[in-house]
C-alpha cells in the first residue's frame, strides 16, 4: 500500500520553467544511470542515489522556494513519460488513421523534447517492422518487353522493401 498521512498537504503542481529544470538536470548529468533498464541491486541503489543527487541539485536552484523530495520528483519523471510515450502514440495514430487527411497541430514543449532525447527510442515508438502494413510503400510497374516488374518505391528508410519482384504477367494490347 502507498504512504497515507493525514495532515499531508499537496504540494503545487510543476509549472513550466520546474518541468524544464527537471528535465535538464536529468539529461545532462543522471540520464545514463535513470533510464538504465538493470535491476540489479547494485543499479537500484545507483539509482536512488541520483534521484538523491537530483533532489539536492533541483532544490538548490529554484527560485519559488518549493522543495520536492526524489520521490515526488521521480514520479513526476514517470508521469511526463508516460504522458510523452501517449501523445507520440496519438500522433502516429493520427498519421496512419484511413482517410487520415492532416494530422492536427501540436503543440511541441521544450521539456518534452528533452525527455524524448532521454528516452531510449525504442520505449517510445516501438521496433521497426519492414514487414509491417506501416511501411510508407507504393508498387511501381516496370516494362521490359512482354513481362512486367513491380518494384517497391519505399519513401520510409527504415523500412527494407525486398528487391523487385518478377511476375510472368503479360502486357494488355
Amino acid at each position: 500500500m502507498g504512504k497515507t498521512c493525514t495532515n499531508a498537504k499537496r504540494a503545487p503542481k510543476f509549472t513550466p520553467s520546474e518541468k524544464l529544470l527537471l528535465m535538464s538536470i536529468i539529461s545532462n548529468k543522471y540520464a545514463s544511470v535513470i533510464e538504465d533498464k538493470k535491476t540489479d541491486r547494485t543499479y537500484v541503489q545507483d539509482r536512488i542515489k541520483s534521484w538523491k543527487m537530483v533532489e539536492e541539485d533541483f532544490n538548490s536552484s529554484l527560485p519559488n522556494g518549493v522543495f520536492r523530495d526524489w520521490e515526488c520528483l521521480k514520479r513526476f519523471y514517470e508521469n511526463q513519460r508516460k504522458e510523452v510515450r501517449k501523445i507520440k502514440s496519438n500522433k502516429r495514430q493520427e498519421l496512419l488513421r484511413t482517410g487520415g487527411g492532416q494530422v492536427p497541430p501540436t503543440k511541441d514543449d521544450p521539456a518534452d523534447m528533452l525527455l524524448l532525447s532521454i528516452m531510449n527510442e525504442k520505449t517510445v515508438s516501438g521496433l521497426k517492422n519492414k514487414f509491417d502494413s506501416d511501411c510508407n510503400v507504393t508498387p511501381v510497374a516496370i516494362e521490359v518487353g512482354d513481362t512486367l516488374i513491380f518494384d517497391m518505391d519505399t519513401n520510409d528508410p527504415e523500412c527494407d522493401v525486398p528487391s523487385p519482384v518478377q511476375c510472368n504477367a503479360k502486357k494488355k494490347t
